[in-house]
């Protein structure tokens, strides 16, 4: 039950957020992938419990793949 009321509230986020955004990449891949309150979160549990290489990675993934992928859309023009 918690992985169907995540993926609706993930959903209604993701349409709130297009309503005043542009494009469905940057709404909903980079806003689905990276919400940044549970970003947060999960990254601060890993370094709690040990996992610092993991959480190191999480930070790396969530920043650098979303800003490589708005940087492939701004060179050929979609937004």
């Amino acid at each position: 039950m918690n992985l169907v009321a995540i993926f609706i509230g993930g959903g209604l986020g993701s349409l709130c957020r297009y309503g005043i955004g542009k494009l469905l990449v940057v709404t909903g891949f980079c806003g689905g992938f990276s919400t940044f309150s549970t970003f947060s979160f999960e990254t601060f549990e890993m370094l709690k419990n040990g996992q610092t290489a993991l959480a190191f990675a999480n930070v790396f993934v969530s920043v650098f793949l979303c800003l490589f992928v708005l940087y492939i859309i701004y060179k050929k023009s979609i937004i």
